[in-house]
């Protein structure tokens, strides 16, 4: 009885059902990792393959899409909340708006996928095949924000996530929406066609199983001739608090003391998070110095190297800013990286012929580095910082211009308090370790920090809001995955194998008719 007032609430109401399953789906995402969930998502497919038009498509693709991206980018309107919030005004468009911008990717290649399949099991292939292209142009279009990806819910537990090292977070995406097509693809096909079908998901199956236990099986390679112990000092400076002057000597004083602390083993390299300094480095060069110089003698007493990374803003030339990693080496020298993937209207501004952007972000955009080059550090080998959201680019990593033995992720999570969002880019990052077989240090402000082998198991964290340190030994590399090798050729690959599949369907389909 309850069954059948349920399938009567759906038929009545197809496209809020479509806009619940989407939101339903997102609980797949960390932090909650029902990983089940995001097969609801194969009921918008269904019900847009279904659809007799493809405005009808379009709209259960629409409303599925931004069910996900409502409820799992909640968190970004947090940030136009703190301190002052001068910018409460804009909280609409944060909450409402820009899940709506993102969810254009699914709307228009899914319902495109719609009008090239005939038959209803062609055109589930062809509106997976259409997600995919979807979630591999959002790494790209407009700079990009591949956030929240589908990709994550492999991340549940290791041996899946392993799958990550040869296809990348780009290949789990068309695998997860593959994952969420087989019901109602079996659904759509004759009795005899499920045989075809349960006879290549079983294949699939095999070849992932195989490709999750060889990576399991491999060995570390090492990166130094001693294990180093690196050092990630976690402040939870409220962001409120961050930049306020009076208050900048005693948040310096705080991370300069949780550097110093006492360990058990001896540190060859301290990790500060984004933009510690909280001023422009140019003005502060003795300041920083002579931190750098505490931090170093404190630990070569006890027989570590005591180097240094900070995220540090500084100009380079006029109005030029840059967002950096500024390292201290034990022979004294030091380099910047410069952050190469800038965050629109956050670092910069796409469109300044806007009427008053500038009263709003501000007349000066910050400038991206011209080269994702690794910064040679004595003891540790070849680091590769990742300031804030670089660490979610899968191929950013893979322009390096040499291969690290060491990715440190600096980030400043305090924007967005305590939500999802800082969760989301813990697990995204991870994916960036496993992706490319590298250990990866993240060293946030407010949490959470953590430090992830090369296979993506976390070692040690700090929670989100805890003020501490993490004193561990640095992993080594694996070799270099089939992704680092090859990029995003495997995920396109599987799918142009999902796409053959679709047009023999579609002409199978046909003749039958």
């Amino acid at each position: 009885m309850a069954y059948q007032k349920f399938r009567k609430a759906i038929a009545s109401h197809p496209f809020i059902s479509s806009f619940l399953a989407g939101a339903l789906a997102s609980l797949s995402l960390p932090p909650f990792y029902v990983t089940p969930a995001f097969l609801l998502m194969g009921f918008v497919i269904y019900q847009a393959a279904s659809a007799s038009h493809w405005r009808g498509a379009l709209i259960h693709i629409s409303l599925g899409a931004y069910g996900w991206f409502l409820t799992s980018l909640y968190w970004i309107g947090h940030s136009l909340l703190i301190g002052d919030a001068d910018y409460w005004f804009l909280l609409p468009f944060a909450f409402f708006g820009i899940p709506v911008i993102v969810s254009l990717f699914w709307s228009v290649f899914g319902s495109l996928g719609y009008g090239l399949g005939k038959s209803l099991s062609a055109r589930i292939l062809f509106i997976l095949v259409a997600l995919g292209f979807a979630e591999w142009a959002r790494e790209f279009f407009a700079t990009g924000f591949p956030w929240n990806a589908p990709g994550l819910i492999f991340l549940f537990s290791a041996p899946s996530a392993y799958l990550a090292s040869f296809m990348g977070q780009t290949g789990l995406n068309i695998l997860a929406f593959i994952c969420a097509g087989i019901m109602p693809l079996w659904m759509a096909l004759s009795v005899a066609s499920r045989r075809w079908l349960m006879g290549i998901c079983s294949a699939l199956a095999v070849m992932m199983i195989g490709m999750s236990y060889f990576h399991s099986r491999q060995m570390p390679i090492a990166s130094s001739d001693k294990p180093s112990t690196i050092r990630l000092v976690q402040p939870a400076i409220e962001q409120a608090e961050k930049w306020q002057a009076d208050k900048r000597a005693q948040h310096l004083a705080k991370m300069l003391s949780l550097s110093k602390s006492p360990s058990d083993q001896p540190i060859d390299f301290v990790i500060w998070p984004e933009a510690a300094i909280a001023g422009n480095y140019v003005r502060n060069k003795d300041l920083v110095a002579d931190m750098a110089d505490q931090i170093a003698e404190f630990h070569q007493q006890s027989g570590g190297s005591g180097q240094w990374l900070t995220g540090v803003l500084r100009t380079n030339g006029v109005n030029k800013i840059y967002n950096s990693a500024l390292v201290f080496r034990v022979d004294g020298t030091k380099a910047f990286y410069d952050k190469t993937h800038l965050v629109p209207f956050g670092e910069y501004v796409p469109w300044r012929f806007i009427p008053f952007i500038d009263a709003i972000a501000g007349p000066v955009d910050f400038q991206a580095g011209s080269f994702v080059s690794p910064i040679t550090v004595p003891d540790i080998g070849l680091v590769l910082p990742l300031i804030c959201y670089e660490a979610i680019f899968p191929a950013l990593t893979g322009r390096a211009t040499q291969r690290p033995d060491l990715l440190v992720n600096i980030t400043n999570d305090a924007w967005f308090g305590h939500t999802s969002g800082p969760y989301q880019h813990l697990a995204q990052t991870r994916m960036t370790a496993i992706s490319y077989g590298l250990p990866l240090a993240r060293v946030a402000n407010t949490g959470i920090s953590a430090l992830f082998d090369a296979k993506g198991t976390m070692i040690e964290y700090l929670p989100l809001g805890t003020v501490g340190v993490i004193d561990a030994k640095l992993p080594y590399a694996l070799p270099a995955t089939i992704f680092a090798r090859f990029g995003a050729l495997p995920a396109a690959l599987l799918l142009l194998s999902l796409l053959v599949f679709a047009l023999v369907l579609d002409r199978v389909g046909q003749k039958r008719q």
